[in-house]
């Protein structure tokens, strides 16, 4: 069998226009180099035949353009430490790497289910807290019930850089199944556990534009904030829109039930979708058993839908966002430079790229470093 076109299927296709989206209504020299083109992810099915069942030791040979170092800077630091980074870059006289890693050399464990639904399979990514590419034996009749495609990347654990590794990983393991098999692109999902499941809050927002929901096992952070930071507005946009967060927690993993109180507070607050949750009595901090886990993917399956209020939502958030911009601007007005500097940071700590332009028309203004 040859090559095949990634991107000619739904939520690839719609992460190029959202990238390019972007790319027109910011002007960051990240976005100016964005490779969104739909024809640029090439992968051949030869290299990795998946079949039904367990699928270990898998290789890729496809790069996704939604993973290259641009695209993760952009969709997953903040405005000021993408400016810094690609200073650094400047700095150095180097060009920015188009990726962080060498795919070919990387390792993926595949489960797929023995039929698919005639809309496709449904696919989770999984970022693990461990450091082997392992399919847990009890989530496998899980997959099978709600005919889901199971991908993890090894070497992508809690020991690993979150973003030139687990992030990327990720990422280059959605496009390269999704080449492969028919997904069903409104049953993308993002999950993880523990400080994967950290990762993979992150990733649902910075990647909206793919993933339709995230399945939280016993980790979260309150969105609005450095650990989870607000993606640019048309993917902040898209998440409020479809992104369901599913929290899983035992009632004895005390912190991470704690965690997760405050996250799915942060997503209404935020005008996500109403998040869900599934307590797993008398059990602390381990991976979901396998009711668990078949609830949270039925979970994920009905259409979800907007909060009733939205639009009041959104434009409490804009008049907010306004207000902090308006404060920056006064302080350099009023030649309060270092006051303004540390306006800037606030802004930028609080509202990421959900204020992009603007932070970073100030940092060229106060010339930031």
């Amino acid at each position: 069998m040859g090559c095949r076109r990634a991107f000619r299927r739904g939520p690839v296709a719609r992460g190029a226009r959202i990238a390019a989206m972007t790319k027109m209504r910011l002007k960051s020299p990240v976005l100016r180099s964005l490779p969104v083109a739909a024809g640029m992810f090439l992968a051949c099915a030869d290299a990795a035949g998946l079949s039904p069942g367990v699928n270990d030791d898998v290789r890729f040979d496809g790069y996704s353009p939604l993973a290259t170092t641009t695209q993760l800077l952009f969709r997953e630091m903040s405005p000021l430490a993408e400016h810094r980074a690609l200073a650094l870059y400047a700095d150095r006289k180097q060009p920015v790497s188009p990726y962080t890693l060498d795919i070919g050399a990387e390792r993926f464990a595949v489960y797929v289910p023995k039929a698919p639904s005639p809309q496709g399979y449904g696919l989770l990514v999984f970022v693990p807290p461990w450091p082997q590419a392992s399919i847990p034996r009890r989530w496998r009749q899980a997959f099978e019930e709600t005919g889901t495609v199971f991908v993890t990347a090894a070497n992508s654990g809690n020991d690993q850089l979150m973003l030139p590794r687990r992030i990327a990983l990720a990422i280059h393991g959605y496009a390269n199944v999704s080449a492969r098999l028919k997904i069903d692109p409104e049953r993308v999902y993002i999950g993880g556990m523990s400080g994967g499941a950290r990762v993979a809050l992150r990733i649902a927002l910075g990647y909206a534009d793919i993933f339709r929901g995230a399945i939280l096992d016993a980790g979260s952070d309150a969105i609005g904030t450095d650990l989870a930071m607000l993606p640019a507005p048309p993917l902040l946009q898209a998440a409020q829109e479809h992104l369901r967060l599913v929290y899983l927690y035992g009632t004895e993993d005390v912190a991470n039930e704690e965690r997760a109180r405050y996250s799915m507070q942060s997503a209404v607050e935020w005008c996500l979708p109403e998040p869900a949750k599934i307590a797993m009595v008398d059990r602390g901090h381990v991976p979901a058993d396998a009711t668990t886990m078949q609830r949270a993917l039925r979970l994920q399956e009905p259409a979800h839908v907007p909060l009733a209020n939205l639009d009041e939502c959104r434009k409490k958030h804009e008049g907010e966002r306004a207000a902090a911009v308006a404060r920056v601007d006064a302080l350099i007005a009023a030649g309060k430079r270092a006051e303004a500097l540390d306006a800037l940071r606030d802004l930028d700590a609080r509202y990421a790229h959900f204020a992009g332009e603007d932070i970073q028309r100030l940092a060229e203004v106060l010339q930031f470093r």
